[in-house]
């Protein structure tokens, strides 16, 4: 993660806080509006010259529409995706903006998740032996077992 606030962690994000975000994040955003303005100019093509006989004949521009404005949300929903440690604990902020806390107390342990990958994704083993996936990586694990440590 790097401090500059795109897939990296931010420690001015409140006073006692830091945030993070997945190191995806910009590359994924990136593309999803790509391909979001391919399927605008898609649509403003195919309706610019084409020959509008019946409403059939609207479909296909009007599916390019629908995919560039499915494609726009979708790196919208991904841009709010992100993961707060503070004193009460961690908070996981899914794609789309809704937050979910986990309190320090109920974290028994803030590991690799079990499949390996290129960036192995982090979880958190709860006391009650569930995990929770969490939106950052190995990089970050150091990070937020300093939390941890602190906080229990």
């Amino acid at each position: 993660m790097d401090r500059d606030g795109e897939g990296r962690a931010d420690e001015a994000a409140e006073p006692g806080s830091e945030t993070w975000y997945p190191s995806w994040r910009r590359t994924g955003i990136v593309l999803l509006i790509i391909l979001s303005a391919l399927f605008a100019t898609a649509a403003v093509t195919q309706l610019a010259t084409s020959d509008i006989d019946s409403g059939w004949d609207l479909f296909t521009p009007s599916s390019s529409a629908i995919w560039a404005g499915a494609t726009a949300f979708l790196a919208w929903m991904h841009s709010k995706t992100r993961l707060q440690a503070d004193a009460d604990g961690l908070h996981v902020t899914a794609p789309g903006g809704r937050t979910t806390t986990y309190p320090w107390e109920d974290i028994r342990e803030i590991r690799p998740n079990i499949a390996k990958a290129k960036k192995t994704p982090l979880v958190i083993v709860r006391n009650s032996g569930s995990t929770v996936d969490l939106p950052v990586t190995e990089e970050d694990l150091d990070a937020l077992r300093r939390w941890h440590a602190a906080a229990t």
